[in-house]
């Protein structure tokens, strides 16, 4: 009947909602523990604290204009950060 029909709508498209839910929260954590990576890599580095870390991630990713988990992972992948600017 529809009443059925209506049902197994709702309940698959509840269920894309929870995986479309699920793969953004994934991404979320895995991009935060990319910037955690570089934080700490720059804490080692530089001998700043944690704040000033981000901080230096932060400003990095504000003056090349990129985000700030492709600046983290600049860093994860190559120990250094970039401080220049791009076009």
């Amino acid at each position: 009947t529809l009443d059925m029909l209506a049902t197994h709508a709702a309940i698959a498209l509840a269920q894309a909602d929870a995986v479309d839910q699920n793969q953004n929260l994934q991404i979320a954590l895995d991009s935060n523990r990319t910037v955690g990576v570089a934080i700490g890599i720059l804490m080692a580095t530089y001998k700043v604290t944690e704040v000033q870390g981000f901080d230096l991630l932060r400003l990095a990713s504000q003056h090349s204009h990129r985000k700030l988990h492709d600046v983290a992972l600049d860093v994860a992948d190559t120990g250094a950060l970039d401080i220049g600017t791009r076009p």
